[in-house]
């Protein structure tokens, strides 16, 4: 009889999709079996997802670099408009004004209680379903800032969001927020000072060292240089520092200006072009020394062509990154490429003025030695040009 009844009570749930014939014993089972699959079902359907946001702390400044999947953001904003399944380009910018707006509200910085407003909001997508907003915001050293995002809440149940916080190139704090967790506070890293600008003078010493194009220019100033007399008079000691002086005089204040007006985003030139001009400048240094079109004023060419040269420190300097103090670096910089400038000078200049009086000098150091320069800054400039090493043109 028991059997029997029990028998009775049996259900099978056979019409959801997805769900085995499950024989349950008591209507209770079954609605929570039901229940069950129900949310299984929802959890897949909604992802929870994870965004990132990776900030820079500087002294004057907070870079900020979002990362959101453009799922999340498509539930909020429209960004597939023409229902294709892909964010076009033209989708993108069409979208930008609103989540521009969107990343206003949905990302916040504060500072005493007052909320920063980010500056030059730029948008890219990529082919991993991610959009990326990377902006700046000002903020004045020492300071404590607070970070929120409120926006975690209008996310799928469960969205998380991993913080990486950078002073310079360290890690120094991770954080996961979520709707319940949305805020954090920092502390924005003070002056360093003389610590910052001895850093930055190595970082010029370095580089000189290391820029074999620049050492090869002003090594090819230098080869006539010691040549020069004063009224066809026997070139003394005097003499020679002041000739050289000149040259080096003028390819310095040359390259200091370059480098000042392209950090504070007064001149920009592509990269390449630089790295080519600076190539070309060796030639023509070279050649000068060959065909003599310039005697007396090579502190013209050295000016001329000192002006593509810092350029060139103006790429590297940017690299190492300027947001913590652009004017003391710039200046630590600059000194640490006149003194690794400097040192270059005292070495060659004595070797040089030993052998000038030779007779072997000009034809075979001045003249060869010449020839030789101009085909290795034509390789530099090939290279340059096409963008490749020189032996894949041929491969």
């Amino acid at each position: 009889m028991l059997r029997h009844h029990t028998m009775a009570v049996t259900m099978r749930i056979t019409k959801l999709p997805g769900l085995m014939e499950v024989p349950c014993r008591a209507p209770l089972f079954n609605l929570l079996a039901l229940f069950a699959v129900l949310i299984s079902s929802s959890v897949a359907a909604h992802d929870p997802g994870l965004s990132q946001v990776d900030l820079q702390l500087q002294q004057n400044k907070v870079t900020a670099h979002l990362t959101f999947s453009k799922t999340d953001i498509a539930s909020l904003i429209e960004l597939d408009s023409d229902m294709d399944g892909a964010v076009s380009d033209a989708e993108l910018d069409q979208a930008t004004p609103a989540l521009k707006q969107w990343l206003q509200q949905a990302f916040q910085l504060s500072v005493a209680d007052k909320d920063l407003t980010g500056k030059h909001i730029n948008i890219q997508q990529d082919d991993s379903n991610a959009l990326h907003f990377r902006l700046h915001y000002p903020i004045n050293q020492g300071e404590q800032l607070v970070l929120r995002s409120p926006m975690l809440d209008t996310l799928p149940l469960g969205h998380r969001q991993f913080v990486k916080v950078r002073v310079e190139d360290a890690i120094v704090n991770t954080r996961i927020l979520s709707a319940r967790t949305s805020l954090m506070t920092l502390d924005i890293p003070k002056n360093r000072g003389w610590a910052l600008l001895l850093e930055f003078i190595g970082e010029g010493i370095w580089h000189i060292w290391i820029g074999y194009d620049h050492i090869l220019f002003l090594f090819t100033l230098l080869l006539p240089a010691v040549l020069l007399k004063s009224n066809q008079q026997e070139q003394t000691i005097k003499h020679l520092l002041w000739h050289t002086g000149k040259v080096v005089t003028a390819f310095t204040v040359a390259h200091s200006l370059t480098l000042a007006l392209s950090i504070f985003d007064i001149i920009s030139l592509p990269g390449q072009w630089v790295e080519s001009l600076i190539a070309l400048s060796v030639i023509i240094a070279a050649c000068n020394n060959i065909f003599n079109w310039l005697n007396r004023e090579l502190w013209l060419m050295a000016f001329l062509f000192g002006l593509i040269h810092g350029l060139g420190f103006a790429s590297v300097l940017t690299e190492l990154g300027l947001q913590d103090n652009q004017l003391l670096a710039l200046l630590g910089f600059n000194a640490g490429v006149e003194i690794g400038q400097l040192a270059i000078i005292l070495v060659c200049l004595p070797l040089l003025s030993a052998v000038k009086s030779e007779q072997y000098y000009r034809p075979l150091i001045l003249r060869n030695g010449s020839w030789v320069i101009v085909a290795m800054a034509s390789v530099w400039l090939v290279e340059r040009i096409t963008d490749s090493s020189l032996h894949q043109l041929f491969i």
